[in-house]
């Protein structure tokens, strides 16, 4: 196998049955003929690009994307079983417990996986916003664990889900301030996780400025690449089980182990000592109460008691 390593465009699923567009919605421009110059920053070329493709043609030894999403599938999946952690982590932090969770992808640098992770999910709204939704096609494994992922989060973190949820139960005051708190912190994150993602959004400004030209008032001609085609490419389709048992013991998907535990551990200890300075302070304040209340018993015991003069005598 030739060990020049292509392109990050060249490992990705693109197009119609690739279910990710990488070219932002972008802006138009007129150039000095008067054909509309439809501006796009691209998602696959920016100063990560050659990082991320290293890591993934080296460590899984291919550039089959079949293959490449099936290895990635596993990290979004992982992390979705983990989505509780994401009001606990940075999202930097919790992407690189995902992908730290298998030896083939723990090589990427936090940095550039927290950004390419971000660019998927863009890639995937701008898709979505693109193709009719009656006209979606078969999902190959890295999208299916993607919105797998998108989904996960928003059953936990969905403002208006919380709210609801707290609306069909009677509430104290204390409890309705507890909602309040996690609806805010669930915002909170949600804009941590989605900043870069949103359909609208123009990316991290790192991005290549890529350029296509049409006639006045015509399409961007990007958008045919986004047509229902006739029939999915062969190597979306193909069964690659005969290279991973060529692989045997080296297969990528092998390897695996929880790198979320350590944290999750780290928390618990937190949690727990966190609970253990707060009976420390309720039993503290609890002896204070304690104190007052014997002091007021006694100046209690002293009134109607008048010794000379009128002065109350307390023994």
């Amino acid at each position: 196998m030739s060990r020049i390593t292509p392109q990050l465009s060249r490992l990705m699923f693109k197009g119609y049955y690739g279910g990710l567009r990488w070219e932002t919605k972008g802006h138009n421009t007129f150039n000095i003929e008067g054909d509309i110059v439809h501006r796009h920053h691209f998602l696959l070329h920016h100063p990560h690009s050659t990082h991320l493709a290293k890591i993934m043609f080296r460590n899984i030894g291919t550039h089959q994307r079949r293959v490449i999403s099936d290895c990635l599938s596993d990290i979004y999946n992982f992390a979705a079983d983990n989505v509780h952690l994401c009001g606990r982590l940075e999202p930097q932090e919790f992407w690189a417990h995902a992908k730290n969770s298998w030896e083939w992808s723990a090589g990427f640098r936090d940095d550039a996986f927290w950004a390419f992770t971000y660019k998927l999910f863009h890639a995937r709204a701008l898709y979505l916003d693109t193709v009719p939704k009656a006209d979606y096609p078969e999902s190959h494994p890295l999208v299916a664990a993607l919105d797998n992922f998108y989904n996960s989060f928003y059953e936990l973190y969905d403002p208006d889900t919380i709210a609801a949820e707290a609306s069909s139960t009677n509430l104290s005051s204390e409890a309705i301030e507890d909602v309040e708190d996690e609806i805010f912190l669930a915002k909170q994150t949600i804009s941590k996780y989605f900043e870069y993602s949103q359909v609208d959004s123009e990316g991290d400004g790192t991005d290549h400025i890529v350029e296509t030209v049409a006639p006045y008032d015509g399409p961007d001609p990007r958008e045919r690449r986004y047509r229902r085609g006739t029939k999915p490419p062969e190597e979306l389709t193909e069964d690659n089980i005969g290279f991973y048992i060529d692989l045997g013991p080296n297969n990528p998907r092998h390897g695996h182990r929880d790198a979320y535990q350590e944290i999750e551990e780290a928390l618990k200890q937190a949690d727990e000592e966190e609970a253990r300075a707060k009976r420390r302070e309720a039993e503290a304040l609890g002896l204070e109460d304690d104190v007052m209340m014997m002091d007021v018993d006694a100046k209690e015991d002293c009134i109607g008691d008048a010794g000379i003069g009128g002065l109350a005598i307390c023994a």
